[in-house]
């Protein structure tokens, strides 16, 4: 039982600097703050590929909009959309690497609307082209 219980703390202080910056006067409130905001920053990973909007976001978390991005901001150190961004990313070069998508059906499936923001975003995030990752994925198989 001492070993569960250590190891499940071992699990939980990566996330103490993260509840350290959420709002609130006590531990408590800033766990139930900590909680909300993870339940939909795990939904954002999850469902990237979707179109999100701003506002189902922060009613998941019983926030206004405002109110949401500030505090997402202030304990994840992005806002929403850039995290979005971010997660949509690294499932298109998931994708790439993974599966037998056209670079276009991949941006597509990863939720972007546009190949082109979808291209130069790739590249300035990566470093290459979404085509160069590929074929060097290819080749390291």
């Amino acid at each position: 039982a001492i070993a569960f219980a250590a190891l499940v703390a071992e699990l939980q202080a990566e996330y103490e600097p993260l509840v350290a910056r959420c709002p609130g006067r006590t531990l408590a409130q800033r766990r139930a703050v900590f909680a909300r905001l993870q339940r939909v920053h795990q939904y954002l990973r999850a469902n990237c590929h979707h179109d999100l909007d701003i506002d189902h976001l922060a009613r998941m978390a019983s926030y206004s909009s405002w109110h949401f991005i500030r505090a997402y901001s202030d304990v994840y150190g992005r806002t929403p959309h850039v995290a979005l961004v971010a997660y949509r990313l690294e499932r298109a070069r998931e994708l790439l690497m993974r599966s037998q998508l056209a670079v276009a059906e991949v941006a597509l499936a990863s939720g972007f609307e546009n190949r082109c923001a979808f291209s130069r975003l790739f590249k300035r995030r990566y470093g290459v082209t979404a085509i160069s990752l590929r074929h060097a994925a290819r080749l390291a198989a």
